[in-house]
């Protein structure tokens, strides 16, 4: 009997705790969402978003959100029939509609080259958190994970990164620079805390060869975009 309740003791421990359902809301610039501790990336959630809290094992936090995607990144998405009533209030419904997907499409996810540039992010360089271009900077933003390669070592993947992105993409959409989003060189942190900016004209010119020039001609931040050298 003591042996069962004492292993009983041991399983609630160990187990992930089930939490009063509440509401949280993200303070970090940006923050990884995944399937499961540790686990796949499937989703990224910028600064004000929020999310209701299920579960707890250590410091991972289960949440649960509401949101909106736009249909036709879906698989299985089906256009709907146009609604065809023709009155001002119906105009006035289509032109908000209109602004909301204008403002959603200034971050959109790349689908060129996508597993292509998924495999050459996690075979060569990291693991692919994912590649966006933003309207507003007219730049395309490329995220993955390093483990503990040191600050030189993450510098050159970057410059490198660049270069591969550049080539993949160039005549595929429009950019004027490429932006690659990383956690700490020593492992520790979390994907978009390190960036590292540069020119097309830049990138084309060092061919992910010429490690000096690339430093000196890119711009760099290690508080998420807080400040930048």
């Amino acid at each position: 009997m003591l042996a069962a309740a004492l292993a009983l003791a041991a399983i609630s421990v160990s187990a992930p705790q089930l939490m009063a359902s509440r509401t949280l809301q993200l303070e970090k610039p940006s923050e990884d969402l995944l399937n499961s501790p540790e686990g796949r990336h499937v989703g990224t959630l910028l600064r004000g978003a929020k999310v209701e809290e299920l579960q707890r094992d250590g410091k991972w936090v289960k949440v649960r959100m509401e949101g909106w995607i736009w249909g036709p990144s879906l698989e299985g998405y089906e256009e709907p029939s146009p609604a065809g009533s023709g009155d001002e209030a119906s105009g006035n419904e289509d032109a908000e509609a209109t602004s909301k997907r204008g403002e959603r499409n200034r971050r959109e996810t790349i689908n060129v080259n996508l597993d292509e540039i998924r495999e050459l992010i996690s075979g060569d360089f990291g693991r692919f958190y994912g590649i966006l271009r933003d309207e507003d900077l007219n730049q395309v933003q490329v995220r993955f994970r390093v483990k503990n390669v040191g600050r030189d070592v993450l510098e050159r993947r970057q410059m490198r990164v660049q270069h591969e992105i550049l080539g993949l993409l160039e005549g595929e959409i429009e950019f004027t620079s490429v932006r690659v989003e990383t956690n700490r060189p020593d492992g520790s942190g979390e994907v978009g805390v390190e960036l590292a900016e540069s020119f097309v004209d830049v990138i084309r010119r060092v061919a992910g060869e010429d490690l000096e020039t690339w430093r000196a001609e890119s711009r760099f931040s290690s508080d998420s975009g807080e400040s930048w050298n």
